[in-house]
């Protein structure tokens, strides 16, 4: 079919004026604009307390703070961070486990391992301090670093010679915080020498973020003493004795207890006896603790608590075959 007398195909463009383009309504700006609005709105993530409010909440678990610190480097400073260790601890959990030490070339290793499960992938690496053996001449085959306890989220090292006790090491298993301490010389007239069963105890009151002190408790001829060290003045206080009636010969327990703003040793001799320290007046006293003869008869071991009542703590008696007593105060 021959097309050729078709008429031609006219493509015509309209233009339109800007008065005939409708106007947007205000309906439709509205939603427009809040976009837009929204858009410039921070999100919770850039906003540092609303961050560390959400990474609080991380689970427990070895990998949760490693895996956010690798996000980027406003992450990493924050989960590093010691204020976000403390509140991240406080939220979470109290970690339970126990330390142990290995010697090698004149230096002590010490180190925390978990008893959880759930937290025994954690290296003993990441929580141990090494440690210098230093004897009287030097070396260090003379000379081992003993664990006295931890409290308040710190750790008391004591370093015994055969010479006596040379340093005291305050460790924060956490934050890899130390504090070394200079032993003064707490030789007793009357025995002269310096005393070896020397037993000590750290304290803080507000926490592993605060000042601390270090207590140390010995026997003497016939008398217990006692001397406090504190963070805030960075010394050692005076030596504060008490006497122990008849006793010639006795030993300061190796655990303490704290019961208000005072502290408690067990002294074994021929009669048990509680020493008590307040921590605030810094005075000492010797509690008799009258027990019938064969209280403690076969015993396996014995410790001081804070279950009883009285005011001072309970001496919990361990037997044999695994019965235990708990002998408690009683006021008249």
């Amino acid at each position: 079919m021959d097309n050729q007398g078709s008429p031609p195909l006219l493509i015509r463009r309209r233009s339109r004026s800007l008065s005939e383009i409708p106007e947007l309504g205000p309906s439709q700006a509205t939603r427009d604009e809040r976009r837009v609005e929204m858009g410039r709105q921070p999100s919770p993530l850039d906003v540092d307390d609303l961050l560390a409010e959400i990474l609080l909440r991380l689970p427990a678990l070895p990998s949760s703070l490693p895996r956010a610190s690798l996000v980027c480097t406003r992450w990493r400073r924050m989960v590093t961070d010691p204020d976000f260790l403390r509140r991240f601890r406080a939220r979470h959990w109290k970690p339970i486990g126990v330390f142990s030490t290995s010697s090698q070339s004149g230096r002590q290793d010490i180190s925390f391992s978990f008893l959880s499960d759930q937290l025994g992938s954690i290296p003993p690496e990441r929580f141990s301090v090494s440690v210098r053996c230093e004897g009287a001449g030097g070396g260090g085959d003379d000379c081992a670093w003993e664990f006295q306890g931890c409290r308040h989220g710190l750790v008391l090292l004591i370093n015994r010679t055969r010479y006596g006790i040379r340093q005291m090491l305050v460790w924060n298993p956490v934050t890899g915080e130390q504090h070394l301490l200079g032993v003064p010389d707490f030789s007793d007239p009357s025995w002269n020498r310096p005393p070896f069963n020397m037993s000590g105890a750290v304290i803080c009151p507000f926490g592993d973020k605060g000042p601390f002190k270090v207590a140390v408790a010995w026997n003497g001829s016939r008398s217990a003493h006692v001397c406090i060290y504190s963070s805030e003045t960075g010394v050692w206080g005076d030596v504060v004795s008490a006497a122990v009636q008849s006793e010639s010969l006795f030993v300061v327990g190796s655990r303490n207890v704290i019961l208000g703003n005072s502290l408690y040793w067990i002294l074994f001799g021929s009669q048990l006896r509680i020493l008590e320290i307040d921590l605030g007046r810094e005075n000492i006293a010797v509690i008799e603790v009258p027990l019938p003869p064969n209280a403690c008869a076969d015993h396996c071991g014995l410790c001081l608590t804070t279950l009883g009542r009285g005011g001072v703590p309970s001496l919990l008696v361990m037997s044999a075959n695994l019965r235990a007593q708990l002998w408690e105060r009683m006021e008249d």
